[in-house]
């Protein structure tokens, strides 16, 4: 007998005032969508949901176009999703078991169910071997075709629905259908009262804002000290200007030595000091004195102009046949050199030797501030004395050569080189350093945080990311020796140099009893040695930490970039069970998502988890997520179960991460510490 059509969805059931307020959002959203008759074709569809595949836009098109008048009307878009999001499950059953049923004739057969896998697949960006997905595709099909008959019925798609209810929630859930749209419309999280936040804030910025201010207050106490004492001495307001920039300057010229002394902070951030001086904050500190200084250099530098033009001799022979006038136009020039080439805007191009190099010019600055200033070197003796015996320290490091020990050409070009550890070396957890591969560029030296644990004494361990020149440089070489390798003619070891090792923020997560580590793409680096050291000391039963769970979040866009330290996290699922270290650990692939074109995927993907206990993504026990995190409810479950207790988090990735992260911990009470060079 006939199966008959699925049900038609009833109607739309009250929905509350925050539903309402995120369906007139996605009206908002169809508009930007919509044409000029303010409707939408399948070809706009595709584009607003950002669909891959032409066939699954038309499908959506044609439930969305209930009157079958080939444009969707913005009530009609709206309402179909509304059904889909806020409507009953029998609504939710009718639409998805609509959308496999390609031929409308009230049954889903195996090529209609293979053709959608196949295709969720492509929409998610998944790669899987062919006999992997025809084994899900099987499971799937087993489960639902109840009596066998080769065909699968709205009652017999509802019964395997029934039995995987957060499969159905899932794909169905207002996030996963709107989230695409180029509008999100997802309701703002809701905000503590004012006085917490700022008690927050106050807890995690207090030492920051109290160098701040002290900052702030010296420079102001200089600034009006020179101006008092040349007013005194009957200098005109141009001269008075000058030189209270100029003392400024002499302050600003020494400290700006301090935050960049890695040692000195490396070893304050492993003192008891750290709790009360912001070592986190030192190179952001660094900037912040960079720009400071550049523009009381341009104020300085423009009052003198000012001042020289009012004077009896020439305005030339003022600047360049005085020693005054001469070396400060070359320190403006010097100046502005680096200022320019050190802006986030050029570190972050993919040319980081502009900066490099360019930086190089404080030697050049220092010697001419020396010569300018006539008190510079006052300011200037403590802080250069010791920036010069750490470079000596450096010099020293750098003579020793290292042997690379081995070579991983890993996904998305990234490369992982075990280096021989070098007699006396010794690092921590999360720590960083810099290398030098003279085979590339003699005087090139790059950060890179430290992979392996401290407790991995044969090898030390980096993963390069191929983002600018000297990266990509380092990826094409090593390419090059393996190809040597691989046709019987293996090329010399490869020699570097390290400087080093330096610490980072991440030190102070052994201090925490509950750690959230978040790392985004590459910025999982610091945290696989971490894991790696958490598991080998509780392993051991050697040195004792504070850490009772951690909560390790990696997120990337592509299955591919999860390769990088699959092995390492498979071995650390295995080792926490067996130590006193809890490890959760929850992988988010952003460049997929659980929602309607993906409903059979994400069922066979449950179905064979089911089966075999292991991701179908990154062979894990812990699951793979599609999309992105959802911070707030995610941080929340975590406060919640670890309650009344302290929970800090811990994050290395992309700036945009730090804008939400950063306010989202501080309004929940969360510590927020971010690693960056």
């Amino acid at each position: 007998m006939e199966s008959p059509s699925p049900p038609e969805p009833a109607a739309l059931t009250e929905t509350s005032a925050e539903d309402r307020a995120k369906l007139e959002q996605l009206r908002a959203a169809f508009s930007d969508a919509a044409d000029d008759r303010g409707t939408i074709n399948p070809k706009s569809l595709r584009a607003a949901l950002k669909l891959k595949t032409e066939f699954i836009a038309v499908k959506l098109f044609e439930l969305f176009d209930r009157d079958s008048s080939g444009a969707i009307e913005k009530d009609e878009f709206v309402d179909a999703i509304g059904r889909v999001v806020f409507g009953s499950q029998r609504d939710k059953l009718s639409f998805l078991f609509g959308f496999h049923d390609h031929d409308h004739d009230g049954f889903i057969i195996r090529a209609e169910l293979d053709r959608l896998i196949y295709l969720g697949l492509a929409e998610n960006r998944l790669e899987l071997p062919r006999a992997l997905v025809e084994q899900m595709i099987d499971a799937l099909f087993e489960q639902a075709d109840a009596d066998d008959d080769g065909r699968i019925t709205f009652e017999e798609f509802s019964a395997v629905l029934a039995r995987y209810p957060e499969v159905l929630e899932r794909v169905t859930e207002g996030r996963a259908v709107w989230s695409t749209m180029r509008q999100e419309a997802a309701a703002s999280p809701p905000r503590s009262s004012l006085a917490r936040r700022f008690a927050h804030y106050l807890e995690a910025h207090g030492a920051e804002l109290l160098l701040l201010a002290l900052y702030m207050l010296v420079n102001l106490l200089l600034f009006a000290g020179a101006v008092e004492r040349y007013a005194l001495q009957g200098a005109n307001g141009l001269v008075q200007l000058a030189r209270g920039c100029g003392a400024c300057l002499n302050f600003n010229g020494a400290l700006i030595l301090v935050p960049m002394m890695r040692r000195l902070m490396t070893w304050l951030r492993a003192t008891p000091a750290a709790r009360v001086i912001p070592v986190d904050a030192s190179v952001g500190f660094h900037k912040l004195v960079g720009h400071v200084m550049f523009g009381f250099a341009i104020v300085h530098t423009l009052a003198h102009f000012g001042n020289y033009l009012v004077l009896e001799a020439p305005f030339f022979d003022l600047l360049l046949r005085t020693r005054a006038g001469l070396t400060g136009l070359l320190l403006m020039l010097v100046f502005g050199f680096m200022w320019f080439f050190a802006l986030d805007q050029v570190r972050r191009s993919g040319h980081f030797e502009l900066f490099y190099f360019s930086h190089l010019g404080y030697f050049a600055w220092f010697a001419l501030a020396l010569v300018h200033g006539p008190v510079f070197w006052i300011w200037a003796l403590a802080p250069v004395l010791g920036y010069l015996v750490g470079r000596a320290l450096r010099l020293r490091q750098r003579v020793r050569e290292a042997e690379v020990a081995e070579v991983n050409l890993l996904p998305s070009a990234v490369t992982n080189l075990q280096i021989a550890r070098p007699p006396g070396w010794e690092h921590r957890a999360g720590d960083y350093l810099f290398l030098c591969v003279p085979e590339l560029a003699r005087h090139e030296w790059h950060p890179f945080t430290i992979s392996s644990a401290p407790e991995q004494r044969e090898t030390v361990s980096v993963h390069v990311r191929s983002l600018g020149n000297w990266t990509k440089a380092l990826h094409a070489l090593c390419q090059q020796r393996e190809a040597l390798a691989q046709r019987g003619a293996p090329p010399a070891p490869l020699k570097v140099y390290l400087e080093g090792p330096f610490g980072t923020p991440s030190a102070h997560i052994f201090e925490s009893q509950h750690a959230v580590l978040v790392g985004a793409g590459i910025g999982v680096t610091p945290f696989a040695a971490i894991i790696q050291s958490i598991l080998l000391r509780a392993r051991s039963g050697g040195q004792k930490s504070a850490l009772r769970k951690v909560h390790f979040i990696w997120i990337n866009r592509d299955q591919h970039a999860f390769e990088w330290f699959v092995e390492l996290l498979a071995q650390a699922e295995r080792d926490a069970a067996e130590v006193d270290v809890e490890l959760d650990i929850q992988i988010y692939m952003t460049g997929g998502r659980d929602d309607l074109k993906s409903a059979s995927l994400v069922l066979a993907r449950e179905l064979l988890y089911a089966r075999t206990r292991a991701d179908l993504v990154t062979g894990l026990r812990a699951r793979t997520n599609m999309g992105r995190p959802d911070w707030e409810p995610l941080l929340t479950a975590i406060l919640r179960e670890h309650a009344p207790g302290r929970v800090d988090l811990f994050m290395c990735g992309p700036r945009g991460l730090v804008r939400v992260l950063r306010p989202l911990c501080q309004r929940l009470g969360m510590g927020f510490r971010h690693e960056v060079f």
